[in-house]
C-alpha cells in the first residue's frame, strides 16, 4: 500500500465554509475508510511565487493510501468539491526509508 498526497486547487468562489458543504467532506471522509491516513488541513493564507494556476486558490491537502495510483484517483473521484469546480492532483510519496 502506498501513500498518496491529493492537493486542492479551489475556484475562487468555492464556498468553503458552508454548513452543506462541511458535512459533503465529512462523509466523503467517511466513506474512504481505512484510506484515509491524514484528512489534512484547510489552507488559510496564501501567497504564491512562480507559476500557479491562475484563476484558482491553494485549498489544502489529504493524505490516502491506496495499491497505486489509479486507486488513489478512483477515490479522489468521490470528493465533493468536484461538482462545484475544484482540481485535485494526486501524486505518489516515496516510501520512508
Amino acid at each position: 500500500m502506498s501513500t498518496f498526497l491529493l492537493t486542492y486547487h479551489f475556484p475562487k468562489t468555492y464556498p468553503v465554509g458552508s454548513p452543506d458543504n462541511v458535512a459533503a467532506w465529512r462523509a466523503w471522509f467517511q466513506s474512504i475508510g481505512a484510506n484515509l491516513a491524514d484528512a489534512g488541513k484547510p489552507v488559510i493564507q496564501r501567497r504564491t511565487i512562480g507559476n500557479t494556476p491562475p484563476d484558482t486558490l491553494q485549498g489544502g491537502y489529504t493524505l490516502i493510501t491506496a495499491d497505486d495510483i489509479e486507486g488513489a484517483a478512483k477515490l479522489a473521484e468521490g470528493c465533493p468539491g468536484l461538482e462545484h469546480g475544484i482540481g485535485i492532483e494526486v501524486g505518489e510519496l516515496p516510501i520512508a526509508s
